[in-house]
């Protein structure tokens, strides 16, 4: 297969000034270390699921993918023309609320699609509609006056509305309830093999990402810990910190549950990582090692890596 998306060596620091607040004032600068060295290639038509808790730096991942931010350092290829798009998490935020969703797909065409005149526009509008499954006569409506999982909808049709060769999903079913849930990620699995297109799922949900994922990118505190085939990482974790998170996924019949491996403590400070091993504060299994170097990337099996010592 041809990838679609590669980056390598991605690196994204921030600088915060002492002058920036009452808790770092007299400090001088420091660096928040958003995402170090991260590397990963999703092949066309192909979803990369890139899990980890709240501050891992993976929607910094997706920034940096969309153009939003620039790389201290590392490289983003994207093989032919430059056309990605974003399912934000919040439709209710993403789109203008005072204006008709009719309005919300008319204008990235006028934008994108310069050759079509009003007529033009108008067909493929109901081309739009009729692929994420929406009834006409929601372009009359305001955002307001439709449901979250329809409104979710809206804005998968106004991103394909650039006919763009890769979305990037940041949280797409996070502000959904469960019965919404499965019909959004059902239109995003017909249209990703419809239309050939290629995801970067950002997610915490592991529930969805292992109905969307065909790898997974798990990254803890801006480093990846574990990557690989989902169904292999999901089945065959070998992190710790890959482990606890399927540990927390709830299962039907607990008592069929393997023996837990519960996070304890709190995430550390981007501003002041711990040395070697990120997790190794939080880790069950750390021993003296893990604070030296950092752990390199080991195949576990064959498209299988963890970046961890005892797997060394």
């Amino acid at each position: 297969m041809t990838a679609v998306v590669e980056a390598a060596g991605l690196t994204k620091h921030f600088t915060l000034r002492g002058h920036g607040g009452p808790r770092l004032r007299g400090r001088g600068t420091r660096t928040v270390h958003a995402v170090d060295d991260v590397g990963f290639r999703i092949d066309g038509g192909r979803t990369l699921a890139v899990i980890g808790e709240s501050g891992c730096g993976k929607s910094t991942v997706a920034k940096l993918l969309l153009g939003l931010l620039s790389p201290t350092s590392g490289t983003i290829t994207v093989t032919g023309e430059r056309r990605i798009q974003l399912v934000a998490q919040n439709p209710w935020s993403a789109l203008n609320r005072r204006k008709t969703i009719g309005h919300a797909l008319d204008q990235p065409l006028r934008i994108h699609r310069r050759d079509l005149d009003a007529r033009g526009r108008a067909a493929r509008i109901r081309q739009l509609l009729e692929l994420t499954s929406l009834p006409a006569e929601f372009l009359d409506r305001y955002p307001a006056d439709v449901s979250g999982g329809e409104l979710q909808r809206v804005t998968i049709a106004r991103a394909l509305a650039a006919e763009p060769r890769v979305l990037v999903l940041d949280e797409p079913t996070a502000s959904l309830d469960v019965s919404v849930k499965a019909g959004l990620v059902n239109l995003l699995c017909d249209l990703r093999d419809d239309l050939g297109l290629t995801y970067l799922l950002i997610t915490h949900e592991i529930d969805v990402a292992r109905l969307l994922a065909d790898e997974v990118l798990v990254m803890y505190l801006g480093h990846v810990v574990e990557s690989g085939d989902a169904d292999e990482v999901f089945d065959r974790p070998a992190h710790p910190y890959t482990r606890s998170l399927l540990d927390s996924v709830p299962v039907p019949d607990p008592r069929r549950r393997r023996t837990l491996l519960p996070l304890t403590g709190d995430v550390p400070s981007a501003v002041d990582p711990p040395s070697g091993c990120r997790f190794r504060t939080r880790c069950p299994h750390a021993v003296e090692k893990c604070a030296g170097a950092r752990p390199d990337a080991v195949d576990i099996a064959p498209g299988h890596t963890a970046a961890c010592h005892l797997t060394a």
